[in-house]
């Protein structure tokens, strides 16, 4: 069994550690409740970059 520390962000729990698909699962649907939508907007269409440099910098170890 696997434990992890939580963060209480207002009403949603956040693990420490999650996936890039998760949070951005969570920015996405929590978009115009916990997260400012033109910032949501702007990461959506930043995150095919994002994994693109996480993805490089992961191989390049």
């Amino acid at each position: 069994m696997s434990s992890a520390r939580l963060h209480d962000l207002g009403k949603i729990l956040v693990p420490d550690t999650f996936t890039s698909h998760k949070a951005y699962d969570i920015i996405m649907n929590e978009s115009g409740r916990h997260f400012d939508p033109q910032i949501a907007s702007v990461f959506d269409a930043v995150r095919e970059e994002i994994e693109t440099a996480k993805h490089e910098a992961l191989t390049a170890r």
